[in-house]
C-alpha cells in the first residue's frame, strides 16, 4: 500500500478558489456545443449508400450479430424490427469481397428477408409474401472501425475486436491475456455513474478507498496508474486528487480493461491492469435521450445525449453529452456538486479518411471532503471502536475544487489493401485546489485523550500533458499465409506544479472527541516559497506486434516497445532526476485453437515501470523490474455473445519500494527483491440465453517477498464479481431484474494495531438489486438499490484509520430515449 505523501500537507479560506485559465474558454466550449446540439435536432438523417467494395470476414451466427457486424465493418445503415430478425434467425455469414448489397443478400440467405435500399441505407423486410402489420424499425450503424461499440447492443460483454491489448484487432478470445469490457448496457443496468462504480463491481479490481476523494484500484495485488482514453495513454492516475477514478462514465461507450502486465501499449506501469475508457462518437443517425434520477442523501443527477448528422447528407456528424450532479451523503458535512460538457464532431473526407475533434470538460466541488481515512478503527487499548457511519475527521470548510479541460483530434487514414493508419493527439489541463484537514492519533475510550497529530492542507496544482501517437496496422503475406502487423510511435510530456500556502500556528487538540469544536486554522496568503514541488515527465517510445498465423489453428503474436523516459522531480529545494534510454518491454503471446469453441493461449512480457520515491539518501528508486507469465483456456459461444476464460497467472519483479522512515517530513523508501505474485482467474460475461446477461469471475493470489512472508496484504487474496440482469418473458417482458454480488476475503496491515496485532477487515459480502420497467416505447423506469443488507464495512483502511462503505441507498430513475 502507498503511504500519503508527506508533500500533501498545507490549506485555504472558505470560498470557492476558481481555477485561473480554463473558465472563459470551458464556457465558449460549452455553448458551442450547445449550438451544435440544436443544429442537430434540426437536420434529417441524409447519407448516401456506398457502392465500393468491402472485405468481409462475418462468421455464421444469429442474424442481428451478423448485420450489427456488416454495419460496423461498412459504415452502412440496416434498419430493421426485431421482430423480423429475431426469432432465433440464423445467418450463413460471408466471406471475401463483396459491395454492401451483395454481402447483405449472402447474409439473409434462408432467412425469408430481403434488402430494400432507402435512402442512406437498407430496410429489411419479408420476402414477397409480407404481412399488413406495420412495426417500428430498429437501425443498426457504426461508423468507421467501431465494430467492438457496445451501446444499444443490450450485451453485457464484446463481440467485436479489441485493441487494448495488443493494438492488434482481436477477440476476446484471440487475446493472450484476461481482458475484461463493461459495456454500456452493464453500467446502465448497475447504476455505474462513475468509473469508480465501474471498477468496484469488475472482475478482479479491488478499491482501497480510505478518503472520500481518493482511491487506490489494484488489481493481482498492485495498483493500477495507467488510464487511457480511445488507446491514447494519460498520467500516472494513482492516488491523488486530480485524476479520472472519479470520472462521469455518460461519455463512455465501454470499460476495457486488460489484466497483468500490458507495457507494450501503455508504456511503464505495473502489472496489475491497463484500462482504456473508450468515448461515445457520433451516429449517422439521429438518436438521442434525456435522464433524470434522486436518490438517498439528496442525491440528484441529470443527463442528456444528443447524436447525429450535422451536415454535408451525414458526412458531418456531431454528439453532445452534458451531466449535473449534485449529492449530500451519509458523511458528515459531505456534499458534491459536479458537471460535465462533452462534444465530438465527426467528419468524413475525401480518400477514404475520418477526422475527429473532440473535447471534455469536467468541474467539481466537494465541501466537507476528508484527507486520510475519517473513522478511528481501535482505541489505545487495542480495542475495536464501533463509531457511527457519519463520522469524520473532516471539517465544514473542507474542499476540493477541481476543473479538468482535455481535447482530442485524430486523422484517419483506409488503404485498399486493408492497411489503416491514425494519427491522434490529446491535451488535458487540470487545475485542483485541496484545502483539507487530517487527523491521526491513537485515544483513550472515555476521555478522548491521546497524541494526536492534527493538521492543515491547502495547496493548488496544476496538471498538463500532450500526447501525439501515430500508428497502422494492417496484414501482409508471407510463406503463402497472411498475417498482420501493428506499428507506432509516441510521444508523452506531462508537467506539474503543487504551490502551499502556509499554515498558521494552532493549539493541540485535547481530546478526539472536542473536534469538532476545534478551531478553524490559519492560512497565508501567498504561496510558500520553501517547498514547491515541481514534475518534469518526458517519455518517447517505438512499438511495434505482429500476429503470425503458424497454422490454422496456430497464432503467435510477438511485440516490443523501446522507451526513453527523463523524470525531474523537485521538493523541498532538491531535485532528483532519473534518465532511462532504450529500455526494451518485450512481450509474446501464443493462441491455438482447440475447437471451433475454445482456445488455449500463453503470454510472456517484461516488467518496466519507473519509481517517484525516493531513499534514505535522497535518491529515486531504481525501476521496478520483471517478467508476468499467464496461461489460459477461453471460450466463445452463440456467435461470441457469451465468452468464459480460465487463467493462471505469475508475476516475479525487483526493486518494489516499501516504507523505509521519514525523513525531513517525507516518507522514504528501500528497494526490496523477488516478489513473487501467484494466482488464477475464472471469468464469464455475454448471454447464456436469450435474455439473461451477465458478467463476473473468481480471482484467487497469493503475494509473497524474498523472505516468503506475504506482502500486498491490503488487497483481499480472494474476490468474487458477479453481475446480472434478466429481461421476463411473456406477459412480464417490460421487466428487467438483476444485480450484483461482490466477496472479499480478510485484508489486513500487519503488526499496525494498538498494542499489538494486525489492523483488519475481515471477509464480507455485498448485495446490490436493480428493477427495470419499460412504461412505454420511449419511457423506462428504474430503481437501484445497493448495499441491499445494510452491510457495515470498511472500504479501506490507513494507519488506524478507517473509512466505512455506503449504507444501503435506493436512487430511481426516468429515462426517455429519443
Amino acid at each position: 500500500m502507498r503511504a500519503m505523501p508527506s508533500i500533501l500537507r498545507g490549506t485555504r479560506n472558505m470560498s470557492k478558489h476558481p481555477p485561473k485559465l480554463l473558465r472563459p474558454l470551458a464556457l465558449a466550449l460549452h455553448l458551442a456545443f450547445l449550438g451544435a446540439a440544436g443544429t442537430t435536432l434540426a437536420l434529417p438523417a441524409t447519407a448516401r449508400a456506398q457502392e465500393a467494395a468491402f472485405d468481409f470476414a462475418i462468421p455464421a451466427g444469429p442474424l442481428q450479430n451478423a448485420l450489427t457486424a456488416f454495419s460496423a465493418q461498412t459504415r452502412i445503415n440496416v434498419s430493421f424490427t426485431p421482430e423480423i430478425a429475431g426469432g432465433g434467425k440464423h445467418s450463413p455469414g460471408v466471406q471475401g469481397s463483396h459491395t454492401a448489397a451483395q454481402a447483405l443478400a449472402r447474409l439473409l440467405v434462408g432467412s425469408g428477408l430481403v434488402a430494400v435500399r432507402q435512402g442512406n441505407g437498407f430496410t429489411l423486410e419479408q420476402a414477397p409474401s409480407g404481412g399488413d402489420v406495420t412495426l417500428t424499425p430498429v437501425t443498426v450503424s457504426a461508423s468507421a472501425d467501431r465494430s467492438g461499440t457496445t451501446e444499444r447492443t443490450g450485451s453485457y460483454t464484446q463481440r467485436g475486436p479489441n485493441r487494448t491489448a495488443t493494438g492488434l484487432g482481436l477477440t476476446l478470445r484471440d487475446t493472450p491475456q484476461s481482458v475484461t469490457v463493461v459495456t454500456r448496457q452493464q453500467m446502465d443496468d448497475q447504476g455505474l455513474t462513475t468509473l469508480t462504480d465501474t471498477l468496484e463491481r469488475t472482475v478482479g479490481i479491488t478499491m482501497n478507498q480510505y478518503e472520500s476523494n481518493r482511491t487506490l484500484p489494484s488489481a493481482r495485488g498492485f495498483e493500477i496508474t495507467k488510464i487511457r482514453h480511445d488507446g491514447v495513454s494519460s498520467s500516472d492516475n494513482g492516488f491523488g486528487f486530480s485524476n479520472d477514478w472519479f470520472s462521469d462514465n455518460a461519455i463512455y461507450d465501454r470499460v476495457e480493461i486488460v489484466r497483468g502486465a500490458a507495457g507494450l501499449l501503455s508504456g511503464t506501469g505495473e502489472p496489475s491492469a491497463a484500462i482504456n475508457l473508450v468515448r461515445k462518437k457520433p451516429t449517422r443517425e439521429f438518436q438521442g435521450h434525456a435522464q433524470l434520477s434522486a436518490g438517498s442523501w439528496d442525491a440528484y443527477r441529470g443527463e442528456i445525449d444528443l447524436s447525429g448528422p450535422l451536415a454535408a447528407e451525414g458526412k458531418i456528424r456531431g454528439r453532445l453529452v452534458a451531466t449535473h450532479a449534485d449529492r449530500k451523503s451519509y458523511l458528515d458535512y459531505y456534499d458534491k456538486r459536479s458537471t460535465g460538457v462533452y462534444g465530438v464532431l465527426e467528419a468524413d473526407l475525401p480518400a477514404d479518411m475520418l477526422f475527429t475533434l473532440g473535447v471534455d470538460y469536467h468541474d467539481s466541488l466537494t465541501r466537507g471532503a476528508t484527507y486520510g481515512a475519517p473513522v478511528p478503527m481501535y482505541y489505545a487499548d487495542g480495542s475495536r471502536t464501533n463509531f457511527s457511519r457519519s463520522t469524520t475527521t473532516a471539517a465544514d470548510w473542507t474542499y476540493i475544487d477541481s476543473e479538468r479541460l482535455a481535447s482530442f483530434a485524430s486523422l484517419e487514414k483506409r488503404f485498399a489493401n486493408g492497411w489503416q493508419a491514425r494519427l491522434q493527439y490529446s491535451y488535458r489541463k487540470t487545475e485542483t485546489t485541496p484545502k483539507l484537514r487530517t487527523l491521526e492519533g491513537v485515544f483513550d475510550r472515555e476521555t478522548g485523550a491521546g497524541s494526536f497529530w492534527l493538521g492543515g492542507m491547502y495547496y493548488d496544482i496544476d496538471k498538463q500533458e500532450d500526447t501525439f501517437d501515430l500508428s497502422a496496422s494492417g496484414p501482409f503475406t508471407l510463406l503463402g499465409r497472411e498475417h498482420e502487423l501493428m506499428l507506432g510511435y509516441s510521444h508523452y510530456q506531462y508537467d506539474e506544479s503543487r504551490l502551499f500556502y502556509e499554515r498558521l500556528p494552532v493549539p493541540p487538540l485535547d481530546s478526539y472527541y472536542n473536534q469538532g469544536s476545534y478551531p478553524y486554522p490559519q492560512f497565508g496568503t501567498v504561496h510558500r516559497t520553501d517547498n514547491p514541488i515541481y514534475i518534469d515527465h518526458r517519455e518517447k517510445a517505438a512499438y511495434v506486434a505482429s500476429r503470425l498465423s503458424l497454422a490454422d489453428p496456430l497464432k503467435l503474436i510477438l511485440g516490443a516497445r523501446l522507451t526513453n523516459v527523463d523524470y525531474s522531480l523537485t521538493n523541498w529545494g532538491v531535485t532528483s532526476t532519473a534518465r532511462y534510454h532504450q529500455e526494451l518491454t518485450p512481450y509474446a503471446g501464443l493462441i491455438y485453437d482447440v475447437s471451433d469453441n475454445y482456445s488455449a493461449y500463453a503470454s510472456y512480457a517484461d516488467i518496466f515501470n519507473t519509481q517517484t520515491v525516493r531513499d534514505r539518501n535522497g535518491a529515486l528508486l531504481d525501476p521496478i523490474i520483471g517478467t508476468n507469465y499467464e496461461a489460459g483456456l477461453k471460450g466463445s459461444f452463440h456467435g461470441g455473445r457469451l465468452n468464459v476464460s480460465a487463467a493462471i497467472f505469475k508475476v516475479k519483479q525487483d526493486n518494489l519500494a516499501e516504507f523505509d522512515a521519514i525523513i525531513d517530513s517525507e516518507y522514504r523508501y528501500k528497494a526490496v527483491d523477488g516478489t513473487t505474485t501467484r494466482g488464477y482467474e475464472l471469468e464469464v460475461s455475454g448471454e447464456p440465453l436469450r435474455g439473461w446477461n451477465v458478467a463476473g469471475g473468481f480471482t484467487r493470489r497469493i503475494s509473497k517477498d524474498g523472505d516468503g512472508s506475504a506482502v500486498q496484504t491490503i488487497q483481499p487474496q480472494n474476490l468474487l464479481r458477479l453481475s446480472t440482469s434478466y429481461r421476463l418473458p411473456g406477459e412480464w417482458n417490460r421487466w428487467t431484474l438483476g444485480g450484483h454480488l461482490s466477496w472479499q476475503s480478510r485484508i489486513y496491515e500487519k503488526d499496525k494495531r494498538p498494542g499489538g496485532g494486525d489492523t483488519e477487515q475481515a471477509s464480507y459480502a455485498l448485495v446490490h438489486a436493480f428493477a427495470s420497467y419499460q412504461a412505454g416505447k420511449d419511457l423506462s423506469l428504474q430503481m437501484n438499490i445497493n448495499n441491499l443488507f445494510d452491510k457495515k464495512y470498511y472500504t479501506g483502511f490507513y494507519n488506524n484509520y478507517g473509512r466505512y462503505g455506503d449504507p444501503r441507498s435506493f436512487t430511481l430513475t426516468a429515462r426517455y430515449t429519443f
